[in-house]
């Protein structure tokens, strides 16, 4: 049975008081690194690769606009967010226009128990505030392209407010 990566993108809108943002036009590529067992390189690969319990991955995310990266997981049984894997800081980490950033900066998320692996990207324009639940509680759809070309990113395009947050949803499905 294949298992593969599954992406699904959400916008999270927490409004401002008082402030009438325009959307502005994004553009975010994500990629999925394995780390090779043999030589220990991290490779690109497709969105729809299969993965197995053991493999070390990470991600590569480049965005149109400056802005601020967190990488969350869900509480065990997908009810909810346990917390924020990367980066430490509570703002997020900071990435400039069109720089590819990878996450987590050092290190690699061991694929350690079998069953689906579900993490979510956040992109915000703003420095992140507020609790991560607050962002994933408030999540709507809104007209957003996703592409998975031939190649290993996944590309998502849509407008995003000064006040709005993009979430990723990531789930590396392995046996």
């Amino acid at each position: 049975m294949t298992r593969r990566l599954w992406f699904l993108l959400l916008l999270a809108t927490i409004p401002v008081w008082g402030e009438e943002a325009r959307p502005l036009p994004l553009r975010l590529e994500v990629t999925v690194l394995r780390q090779d067992s043999s030589t220990k390189a991290l490779v690109p690969v497709p969105a729809d690769s299969s993965f197995k319990t053991g493999d070390a991955v990470a991600f590569e995310v480049r965005a149109s606009r400056g802005g601020y990266l967190a990488l969350l997981s869900p509480r065990s049984g997908g009810e909810g967010v346990a917390g924020r894997l990367w980066p430490s800081q509570a703002g997020g980490h900071p990435m400039p226009a069109q720089a590819a950033v990878r996450i987590p900066a050092s290190g690699l998320i061991r694929l350690a128990a079998p069953g689906p692996t579900k993490l979510s990207l956040v992109f915000s324009p703003r420095p992140l505030d507020g609790s991560a639940a607050r962002w994933l509680k408030q999540i709507i759809l809104r007209e957003a392209r996703l592409e998975t070309p031939a190649g290993p990113a996944v590309i998502f395009e849509g407008p995003l407010g000064d006040s709005e947050k993009a979430v990723v949803e990531l789930e590396l499905r392995h046996p």
